[in-house]
């Protein structure tokens, strides 16, 4: 028995209960965590079930072929505009839904993979991040990089001080001084440069490739 599963039973337990265990569970559930850092019962974190990561992981591998597909086409588009005209309209609209495609889809796996090597890198608690679709901020980002894109695009960039300031307000109880907060407000800064990066480049392969926008 975990630590965890220690915890879980004991919330079961109706108020007033006593609970009975062998020296031998007790000390295993009471035995500290692998990695020294406190357990999920400890930080208010509970381990997903595993229907929750067979989703996360269905989720992830339609995201990846949603990108695949993107960047292919973005590619076809990219070929037309530097070796002819665009015989077609179709083509262009085929090359601006393709590049928002990649924006919104690609940046995922950049942003999954560092922080994920920055969180081993330096030994921090695994949950400073949590990993692919089990966190709820990997769906945000689905909708943040198209609109940091879109406002950019339409002439709109006070937009994306309004965004940060909405997030910032909606985080700020969750960075606290202590070392822990000060970890988990880094990667999240780490992830925030990532989107930002990734936005600026499809911002730029957009002017390259005489997409509209607004002045």
């Amino acid at each position: 028995m975990t630590r965890d599963q220690l915890h879980e039973l004991a919330e079961r337990l109706p108020d007033g209960a006593a609970l009975t265990l062998p020296k031998a569970a007790l000390l295993e559930a009471l035995r500290p965590t692998g990695d020294g850092g406190p357990s999920s019962a400890e930080t208010g974190i509970r381990e997903p079930s595993p229907e929750i990561l067979a989703a996360a992981a269905r989720t992830s591998d339609a995201v990846l072929r949603v990108g695949i597909v993107s960047a292919c086409l973005l590619v076809a588009a990219v070929r037309i505009a530097i070796f002819g005209p665009y015989a077609l309209a179709v083509w262009r609209i085929v090359g601006m839904l393709a590049l928002v495609g990649a924006v919104v889809t690609l940046p995922h796996f950049a942003v999954e993979s560092l922080a994920t090597f920055v969180v081993k890198r330096a030994e921090l608690e695994a949950h400073t991040h949590k990993r692919g679709f089990t966190n709820p901020s990997a769906f945000l980002g689905l909708f943040e990089r198209p609109l940091l894109l879109l406002s950019l695009v339409a002439g709109f960039p006070a937009f994306w001080a309004l965004w940060f300031g909405l997030k910032a307000v909606s985080k700020w109880q969750h960075w606290d001084t202590t070392p822990a907060g000060r970890r988990v407000f880094g990667v999240y800064l780490l992830n925030n440069a990532v989107s930002i990066a990734s936005v600026g480049f499809g911002l730029l392969l957009w002017f390259l490739l005489g997409f509209p926008r607004r002045p």
